[in-house]
């Protein structure tokens, strides 16, 4: 069985080689800007959560599959990734790590939202009326939201987690 630790250690490996080409860890894709998120913070949250009690996860915006695949580990994941280089990259590591997930190649905004228990999102943009307004009225459960640099409006916010550099904030939207 996959561990995270071993989930780590691969994306800590794909981030030496990263930089090892010249390349920096976050960058420009065909739908916006992928920056990871730090397993460690998540998987905290997602102990706390007890994310073992929902049946169903979606990452939104999945980049390199990290998290839809640390979310593996404990329910049902998928990830939902526009960019084709990252979403090949999210299936290499899946098999790679002899884990379980569903990657999607599309844009999230015409993946319907009310099959998820739990989403997760990591915004590189405001939460504008269209991802706003679908998730108001497809989806019941909990949000994720990696990062403070922008926040949804309408949603009650069920628990916020300081890290170091980092913030996580859950939001009810049942």
């Amino acid at each position: 069985m996959t561990s995270t630790s071993l989930i780590k250690e691969v994306y800590e490996k794909e981030f030496k080689e990263l930089l090892r080409k010249g390349k920096l860890p976050i960058f420009d894709t065909q739908k916006g800007v992928f920056g990871p998120s730090h397993l460690d913070d998540t998987n905290e949250v997602f102990n706390d959560l007890n994310l073992k009690q929902f049946k169903s996860f979606l990452d939104l915006g999945s980049g390199d599959g990290r998290i839809t695949l640390l979310a593996s580990l404990y329910t049902k994941a998928s990830g939902v990734e526009h960019d084709k280089d990252l979403h090949e990259r999210s299936i290499y590591l899946m098999k790679n790590l002899r884990l379980r997930a569903n990657f999607i190649r599309d844009d999230f905004l015409k993946i319907d939202l009310s099959k998820y228990d739990v989403l997760f999102i990591h915004p590189d943009k405001p939460f504008k009326e269209g991802l706003g307004k679908k998730i108001r009225t497809e989806f019941k459960g909990l949000l994720i939201v990696y990062s403070a640099l922008y926040l949804p409006l309408h949603f009650k916010l069920k628990k916020s987690y300081d890290f170091p550099g980092e913030r996580i904030f859950v939001y009810d939207c049942r």
